[in-house]
């Protein structure tokens, strides 16, 4: 990759005098740095990670989420969600050859907040809370329970949770509007946690 020019001149000793160098160009390219505008995600939000890199014109990239290649990511900036946590790595390449940036670690922020997102909303929403440890080879189940404002149970389902913040799609669009109550449970039954939502 091109980067700032130096002329280099080596002096040296050797049998019967001195002997100078023909004068060199060393090519040095600065470090790609990513930028991420959050470090740590709570549910719902993203981050954006970019990579700059001077000179900018004609480089190609290459990211990687814990050291698997994203497929299509080729910009110089990607987004991470709950979804995608982990080590960001991005390989930047040119005519003249590439470079690796250091790690981006994108983690999950802890929370004690049940989050209801959006709302209000048209009976599609989603209900994350975050669950320490929870991962794919390690997962657990949790069940959502929705009464509506008569006290009557209108969803009641069991989740598989594989990552810190997992992502529960509900959708109630054959309800009526209204205020909805939400009762998160762990598998045997104990209450973690209560919230509500508006469907217009």
């Amino acid at each position: 990759m091109t980067g700032n020019q130096y002329r280099c001149v080596v002096t040296g000793a050797a049998p019967g005098g001195f002997v100078n160098s023909n004068p060199a160009v060393l090519n040095v390219t600065p470090q790609p740095v990513i930028s991420a505008t959050i470090a740590a995600l709570l549910a719902g939000q993203q981050s954006v990670l970019t990579v700059n890199v001077t000179p900018a014109p004609g480089l190609t990239f290459a990211w990687y989420l814990n050291g698997v290649l994203i497929p299509g990511a080729v910009s110089n900036s990607i987004i991470a969600t709950v979804n995608s946590l982990g080590s960001y790595r991005v390989v930047v390449s040119s005519a003249a050859g590439s470079c690796q940036s250091v790690l981006k670690d994108i983690t999950a922020l802890p929370s004690a907040d049940l989050f209801v997102f959006p709302s209000p909303n048209d009976g599609l929403f989603k209900v994350s809370y975050y669950t320490a440890g929870a991962s794919a080879s390690t997962p657990s189940k949790q069940s959502i329970t929705i009464y509506d404002a008569a006290g009557r149970r209108v969803h009641n389902k069991e989740y598989v949770v594989m990552q810190a913040y997992q992502l529960h799609t509900i959708d109630m669009r054959h309800n009526g509007s209204g205020v909805y109550y939400i009762v998160l449970r762990e598998a045997n039954g104990n209450k973690i946690k209560t919230g509500e939502v508006v469907i217009q």
